[in-house]
């Protein structure tokens, strides 16, 4: 067991190499976890934002009668040209958009034709005072120019009389389509709306409606309107909170999408900041999101008539629901269980892992080469995506405030209507013509301002000039072609503004008033002197008026001549018109910097929505209709902002405050940022594979640099063992492996040469110097024998003459060839002394040993002649040899020089057959030299001539003794 957990020791390193990149990769993905959950909170919080506009839009009855109203028209302008609409189908739209608590109390509709109206009849249509309410309806569809005076006080008089002195029939009909409208119907509080609409088929529908405020509470019409939410809002529920100082009796009321944990949270969280000393404004700021106990909470005020706050929280915990990617589950899943099979293998086998070392170096060198370039990948990862998500969330910052900008930076609009009615108030020529006393000449001056506004840029749509009393002349109204006003509608704002401008004539200038001051009631106070002080301090200034969905600017001021008040006039600008304009260039300037966006311009018209701008029928336009069409529907019906997020897109609808009835909206493309994170990702890996290329590429090579010398080793060790010793590192290294080389290649030399000696020197004389290592034998022994020396003659000028190849080709061709002829007649090669051959011969007399050292030198003779013939057919140069021979007593025995044995013979006999090899120079036949001792042992077996240097023989003939 010891042996095996030895074994699997490297594999839990191994382990831990390669689980430090997963645990990269596992912080990387906690990263994008945390992103992901940043994402859906920030997405909640636009749903809970919206739900609470939505909610403080909707929660009043006549917030839910408009949107129900709003829904019905929408409908009804979908039916096709073929489609005829009747009583039956007109009601059954209605029970489809009012549940009963909403159904109005009475329901007078009918279809236009010519100048009457034929009423619909049946179940659910009042039929009392159906002929009163015909009358009416057929009033409101005729045209304003088909009044009479007598019949437009008659139908005034009349609706009085139905529904009080606080509306009457002109404010109804020129002020209050498509509109609540409080009042009194018998003698109880109502709310009055009317509407009609022209449908595909040409038909005109009209219709008056009365609602009880009482047919539903204010309580209901909040749970109403929190049910519907919760609907729209899957992740966001809401409770209505008892206001801290209201009526203790009143319990938290939850909507139906809460579960009864979360209900007893709540509960209990109420309970807490109601204790003494903590305050509800400071541990939840209205209007922010705040973590409390658990609970991610928005409260905000409602409203002075309710006795409660409203709390929107999460149904869940937001961006908790995320799942890791199935492929990390299936990596990492492969990743453990294949190390567990390894660790199980290791420890049940006992057998190691089947891995070669230079696999193992080339893994750890990877892994800690790659670890790095995983780091730098983490985190390149990591910042792109943090990247990607400031700008997501920078995306929808901006969104909103580019739509805020647009809307209020009209200030430079403003300045240019009010420089140019400076201008005009400075032009002497239309001065004089408007303090003339003469209609003429207004008439003259009103009917040049048009082409003057246009010249500059500019748009207007009326002008009222009011002369004072004593002038005996009328007001005028001029209403321009452009005006949106209708003429009734222009005629009832010119005599509103005639009513303040008489009263200023009495606050400035009485003397040109006759009469008494008049007492207008709409004013606090009973003179109106307040209201009268803001509007003359703000003539020859341009004013805003906001009357709900009638927005526009007014210039008043009075000409004077001689000290004397002459003429007021007003101008009369729509915001409408003049804002079109103005923010298709805003929006289109928006558009050119932000091509990414799409920016669309919508216009109310009666709660109706019409896209101007991407033109119609565009791809923009249609995207925007699909995409952001329901959003700006509801922001006609509420008026409010609203935020909405998806995983592709941020839309943004922002109902302008003071450019007219106009919706902006942005349409933010977040795969546009992620397909740009995503492109950063891509070259990024670009860049890290490229970098673990080479990584990888010098791991190999390192671990080819390690592991290459022991390759070698086992190569040349399994040479070795198949008798061939050609392998050699000869690395030129300074480390462990170096030495080991060092090591090897001695080893491999020192085999080589025993092999060599093995081919030139016998087998006894390698047996000899075995046995004497082992013995230890350090003495030399005397013994009788032949000594053989011989060498090539002029060796040094054919090493100097030809090249050092064919040399030791030569060489090597000699000495094999020599020793061979040696071994063969039982001697031993004792030493190569470069070219030069020492032999030893012994035998059982010394006669023995010269006829052998003889015998041998004739077989070399004999074997130099072929070779020789060879060699000049092959056209390689030509050499001489010579040998000597002497026979005597030779001391003979292993010595050691340092770490190695060599066998050493010496003695006179020695010296002289070296002589004698030196004489062969002068020999004139074979150049086989032998002393007179020599001599006298072989005469007879070949023929010698004795030399001239005395007692020195050379063999004439190698015939003799072998014949």
């Amino acid at each position: 067991m010891k042996r095996r957990l030895s074994m699997a020791l490297p594999l839990i390193f191994a382990f831990v190499l390669t689980l430090l990149p997963f645990g990269l990769l596992e912080y990387n993905q906690h990263q994008r976890n945390s992103i992901h959950n940043e994402r859906e909170i920030t997405r909640w919080e636009q749903s809970a934002g919206n739900y609470m506009q939505l909610f403080r839009s909707l929660w009043s009855l006549e917030m839910q009668i408009a949107r129900r109203f709003f829904l019905l028209n929408k409908s009804l302008s979908q039916y096709q040209k073929s489609d005829r609409i009747d009583a039956d189908n007109f009601m059954a739209e209605i029970r489809r958009y009012f549940p009963p608590q909403f159904m109005p109390g009475h329901i007078y509709c009918g279809v236009v034709s010519s100048h009457t109206v034929d009423m619909f009849e049946g179940r659910d249509y009042t039929r009392i005072k159906q002929r009163f309410f015909k009358r009416i309806l057929e009033g409101l569809c005729r045209d304003e120019k088909s009044y009479n005076s007598r019949e437009l006080e008659s139908l005034n008089a009349s609706f009085r009389g139905a529904f009080g002195d606080v509306v009457d029939f002109e404010l109804i009909r020129n002020y209050r389509s498509g509109k609540i409208s409080p009042a009194v119907y018998e003698g109880k509080s109502v709310l009055l709306l009317w509407d009609s609409i022209t449908m595909a088929s040409g038909q005109r529908l009209i219709y008056l409606m009365i609602f009880s405020p009482k047919v539903i509470d204010r309580i209901g019409s909040m749970q109403l309107a929190s049910s519907i939410l919760g609907r729209r809002y899957s992740s966001v529920s809401s409770v209505l909170v008892p206001l801290r100082h209201a009526d203790r009796k009143l319990q938290p009321i939850f909507d139906q999408y809460l579960d009864e944990e979360q209900r007893s949270r709540v509960i209990q969280c109420v309970n807490q900041l109601d204790e003494p000393g903590k305050s509800r404004d400071r541990l939840l700021p209205p209007g922010k999101f705040v973590n409390y106990n658990g609970l991610r909470i928005m409260r905000e005020f409602i409203d002075y008539a309710v006795p409660y706050e409203i709390w929107v929280m999460s149904r869940g915990e937001p961006g908790s629901n995320y799942r890791e990617p199935f492929i990390s589950f299936v990596l990492r899943l492969f990743f453990y269980t294949a190390w567990i099979l390894v660790f199980a293998q290791v420890l049940i086998t006992g057998n190691p892992v089947g891995i070669s070392l230079k696999t193992w170096l080339t893994l750890t060198f990877m892994v800690v080469g790659v670890l790095p370039l995983l780091v730098f990948y983490v985190a390149g990862l990591f910042h792109v995506d943090a990247s990607a998500f400031r700008l997501e969330q920078e995306a929808i910052k901006d969104a909103l405030q580019q739509l805020e900008e647009a809307d209020t930076s009209g200030e430079e609009l403003l300045t240019e209507y009010h420089n140019f009615c400076l201008r005009l108030e400075n032009d002497p020529e239309w001065i004089s013509a408007m303090t003339e006393w003469s209609q003429d000449s207004w008439n003259r001056a009103i009917n040049a301002l048009p082409a003057k506004f246009a010249k500059a840029g500019l748009s207007i749509d009326a002008a009222y000039v009011y002369p004072p009393n004593i002038a005996s002349l009328s007001s005028c109204l001029y209403r321009f072609s452009e005006s949106d006003y209708s003429e009734s509608r222009e005629h009832a704002t010119f005599r509103i503004y005639g009513e303040w401008v008489n009263k200023a004539y009495f606050n400035i200038s009485p003397q040109a008033m006759i009469g008494s001051e008049p007492e207008l009631q709409m004013f606090r106070g009973r003179s109106g002197k307040e209201i009268m002080r803001y509007f003359i301090s703000n003539r020859g200034d341009l004013e805003f008026v906001d009357f709900s969905e009638e927005k526009y600017f007014i210039y008043q001021n009075f000409l004077m001549k001689d000290s004397l008040v002459r003429n007021w006039y007003v101008f009369r600008i729509s915001i409408s018109r003049a804002f079109k304009r103005y923010l298709r260039e805003s929006v289109s300037g928006l558009q050119n910097i932000f091509t990414d966006n799409i920016y669309a311009i919508s216009e109310i018209k009666g709660s109706q929505p019409t896209i101007v701008l991407p033109a119609a029928g565009s791809s923009d336009e249609r995207f925007i209709s699909s995409r952001v069409g329901p959003l700006i529907e509801l922001a006609a019906i509420n008026r409010t902002s609203m935020v909405e997020q998806n995983d592709d897109h941020l839309m943004v609808v922002y109902p302008c405050v003071k450019s007219g009835p106009y919706i902006l909206s942005n349409l933010v493309f977040f795969k546009n940022f992620r397909v740009r994170a995503y492109q950063k990702e891509i070259v990024l890996s670009y860049i890290v594979v490229l970098m673990a290329i080479p990584v990888l590429l010098i791991a190999r090579l390192t671990a080819e640099y390690l592991v290459k010398p022991l390759q070698d080793v086992e190569t040349g060790l399994t040479k070795i063992s198949t008798e061939d010793d050609s392998q050699q590192l000869r690395l030129k290294r300074e480390d462990e492996l170096g030495r080991l080389s060092l090591a090897f290649d001695k080893m491999l030399d020192g085999i080589r040469e025993r092999r060599n000696l093995g081919r030139f020197v016998s087998a006894s004389l390698d047996r000899q110097v075995a046995m004497d290592e082992r013995a230890g034998h350090t003495e030399l022994e005397g013994r009788f024998g032949a000594i053989l020396c011989s060498d090539i003659r002029s060796f040094t000028t054919l090493s100097e003459r030809y090249p050092v190849r064919d040399i030791v080709a030569m060489l090597n061709e000699h000495l094999a060839a020599m020793s061979s002829c040696i071994k063969a007649q039982g001697g031993m090669v004792e030493q190569f002394v470069g070219d030069a051959i020492i032999a030893i011969f012994y035998g059982e007399s010394l006669g023995e040993a010269a006829e052998a050292a003889v015998h041998a030198a004739v077989a070399m003779n004999e074997k130099h002649r072929q070779i020789s013939e060879l060699r000049a057919v092959a056209g390689q140069f030509a050499y001489a040899f010579g040998v000597g021979i002497e026979v005597g007593h030779l001391l003979s025995g292993t010595v050691k020089a340092g770490n190695r044995y060599e066998y050493l013979v010496v003695g006179d006999a020695r010296v002289r057959a070296e002589t004698l090899e030196a004489f062969s120079k002068k020999g004139m036949y074979t150049k086989i030299m032998v002393s007179e001792k020599v001599y006298a042992l072989t005469r007879g077996l070949y023929d010698f001539v004795k030399s001239a240097e005395g007692d020195v023989y050379e063999m004439t003939d190698i015939t003799g003794g072998r014949a």
